[in-house]
């Protein structure tokens, strides 16, 4: 397979400045190397924040963000603050996504955390969740096995993370 896209994530909460080349850091490669990119992300960006422009980068960049108006369902439910939530993932850092429902008003009850990569057990899991409450999963968790939330009664809600820019391959 050939390369036809570089995509590279930055942390928003990270100055790049401060950042080091392993093993010293958590860099990979030096900044000059964002030359190549054909787009830079912020992650963990705020609804609406501006990032300091990568001058040199400027064009490229845009920022990811989490939105409850980007949480999806399934059709006919509506999102309620007031439901207590339970919730599932398999992400590297899954306290930061708890953390970020939180912030945004979602009563968390519940929190099952599984390794990134990790197949999710959802029979197991959607066995164990009380009447009244409702999921919430990435929506990278929900796509590796749609199927399991067929023909279930629990209603379940997808966070995905929002972009400024659209990464559709032509």
């Amino acid at each position: 397979l050939d390369r036809d896209l570089d995509v590279v994530l930055l942390d928003f909460k990270k100055h790049l400045a401060q950042e080091k080349l392993l093993p010293l850091g958590r860099l990979r490669e030096k900044e000059s190397a964002l030359a190549r990119a054909d787009h830079i992300i912020w992650t963990h960006a705020e609804e609406g924040q501006a990032r300091p422009s990568l001058l040199s980068y400027k064009g490229k960049e845009s920022c990811s963000y989490f939105s409850l108006a980007n949480i999806k369902t399934q059709q006919g439910l509506e999102f309620d603050l007031k439901q207590e939530a339970t919730v599932v993932c398999g992400i590297a850092k899954p306290e930061k996504f708890v953390q970020m429902l939180k912030e945004k008003g979602i009563k968390v009850s519940k929190t099952y955390f599984f390794s990134d990569h990790r197949a999710i057990p959802w029979a197991k899991i959607l066995a164990k969740i009380p009447n009244g409450r409702f999921i919430i999963t990435t929506e990278k968790d929900y796509y590796r096995n749609p199927i399991s939330f067929n023909d279930r009664d629990i209603p379940f809600f997808i966070a995905a993370p929002l972009s400024t820019f659209d990464l559709s391959i032509e």
